[in-house]
């Protein structure tokens, strides 16, 4: 039936069927080169399906490797892994890192201190901080292909006042075991409400 249709084709149609076999074949030949151009291109955030599309060239296009056979090829590359969107805090200024230095050494001074004590006096460490949930879209399942030169990519941002929100204050309590903080403790909850009213979307 196959061979009958092709043969009840024109002339032009008989063309592109040979041209397009010749594409496809010219697509798997250069596979490689092209999986690692397009994953180059998006820095491994590309599901699957698109990245099937995007190599033969749009999703109308008949596709030279399916998404199934192609994850199956990628997954096996040495170091291939999956890694999570996340966006890391920027340290550059010399004050930023004079202050955090700062920080951390009464930080230790502290709580050195408090172990000197702890037979008389159990020291409760409290925190109240705002808690931000970011609208970020978490992407669980980005390609990392060292040998195709696709390594993770974080977003880096100046201030969490650059991403869109939701705040909540948050209220917690820490008994440290002998007040020392590196030997565990207890843990309480103590307060996490949000800020602002909610109003129907």
């Amino acid at each position: 039936e196959l061979k009958e249709s092709y043969a009840n084709m024109s002339e032009a149609d008989k063309l592109k069927c040979v041209l397009g076999a010749a594409e496809l074949k010219t697509l798997l030949e250069n596979l490689e080169a092209e999986v690692k151009r397009v994953m180059q291109h998006t820095n491994g955030s590309i599901s699957w399906r698109r990245l099937a599309e995007q190599i033969a060239g749009g999703e109308r296009n008949a596709q030279p490797i399916g998404p199934d056979a192609l994850s199956s090829w990628v997954m096996g590359k040495d170091g291939f892994r999956y890694i999570e969107t996340q966006t890391l805090p920027q340290c550059t200024t010399e004050r930023t890192k004079k202050i955090r230095m700062k920080w951390a050494i009464s930080f230790h001074m502290f709580w050195e201190g408090a172990k000197m004590v702890a037979q008389k006096v159990q020291v409760l460490y409290t925190n109240i901080d705002e808690k931000w949930f970011y609208s970020l879209v978490i992407r669980r399942y980005n390609k990392v292909v060292p040998e195709f030169e696709v390594h993770p990519v974080f977003h880096r941002i100046h201030h969490k006042d650059n991403m869109d929100k939701l705040l909540a204050i948050c209220a917690i309590g820490f008994a440290p075991t002998n007040n020392d903080i590196r030997s565990g403790g207890r843990g309480y909850k103590i307060l996490i409400t949000r800020c602002g009213g909610v109003v129907e979307a």
